[in-house]
């Protein structure tokens, strides 16, 4: 394990090996923080792996996959703080495909944004910061949560779903029926209904609420409680 500490954590433009091979980053994230966790889960009954990593990979020209890393629980992961809250990327962050970019979120890989960038159609007020997730699917055994150090955004591409069959670690998720709780930014926290997937009515909806910069109006009254 390095023991050097990088001197420039707050360049977004900085490219270092990963966190956990530097001593002190390693040590700072097994702190468990109690307000990273929801009060109505406990991510510490994770079963199976810690995740450290979430990032979307363009994989072609006009494709992508959401990839993740993790320690197992009866190793290194079982040592790290964990959380419930992520970042929203958008859609699927920034990955130099036109037409997903377009739609990204505040916390894209690398992100520097300031609150005067959110120029969204109706603002901080109705632009979606971080949301719910338990790095699982809220039906069935724990196997797998987030650790704060390193899982840091999740794209909205998937929606919000509230069956069995296809939630899973990949979507932004919650033990409250119906809804996952999410921060806009102007500090508001609301309840984003389940079931916006793709192809329900109001899917697009809470993609647009999920970007800063898509210019499109929309009523979160419609996806939200």
């Amino acid at each position: 394990m390095r023991t050097d500490v990088p001197t420039d954590y707050m360049n977004p433009s900085a490219v270092y090996d990963g966190w956990w091979n530097f001593g002190s980053a390693y040590k700072a994230a097994q702190a468990k923080i109690k307000t990273f966790i929801c009060p109505s889960d406990d991510p510490y009954t994770a079963t199976d792996t810690v995740d450290v990593i979430l990032h979307p990979v363009r994989l072609s020209p006009n494709s992508w996959e959401l990839l993740r890393q993790g320690f197992p629980v009866n190793g290194a992961g079982n040592a790290l703080g964990r959380t419930n809250y992520l970042g929203v990327a958008g859609f699927s962050g920034v990955i130099g495909i036109p037409s997903n970019d377009f739609l990204a979120g505040c916390f894209y890989n690398r992100s520097s944004l300031r609150i005067s960038d959110i120029t969204a159609g109706d603002g901080t007020s109705n632009t979606l910061m971080f949301g719910e997730s338990l790095g699982d699917s809220p039906f069935g055994p724990r196997l797998l949560s987030w650790s704060w150090m390193g899982a840091g955004a999740m794209p909205t591409a998937f929606g919000l779903p509230n069956d069995e069959a296809s939630s899973g670690w990949w979507h932004f998720n919650s033990r409250h029926a119906g809804v996952v709780q999410f921060c806009f930014c102007d500090g508001s926290v609301r309840g984003i209904f389940s079931g916006l997937t793709p192809g329900a009515g109001d899917y697009q909806t809470f993609l647009f609420a999920s970007a800063y910069r898509d210019g499109m109006s929309i009523n979160i009254s419609n996806i939200s409680n």
